[in-house]
């Protein structure tokens, strides 16, 4: 298993829409081969600072994502 973490900081005028458009990002990556999982998760003490954690189930499913994206 593969995982990335990436840590987040969004304007604040932004946070709507990033929220938004990373929901749709994660509804679509949970469908894509080798995706095991994909959390999206906002600070409660500071709500523009999110978390993205995505498993792979291999090496190549998580190299493959990051070349689509």
């Amino acid at each position: 298993m593969h995982i990335l973490v990436v840590n987040i900081q969004i304007k604040p005028e932004c946070v709507d829409a990033f929220i938004e458009a990373t929901r749709d990002n994660a509804r679509a990556s949970r469908n894509e081969p080798g995706v095991a999982r994909f959390d999206f998760i906002q600070s409660i003490e500071d709500p523009t600072r999110f978390m993205l954690v995505e498993a792979y189930r291999t090496d190549s499913g998580a190299t493959r994502q990051r070349v689509i994206a």
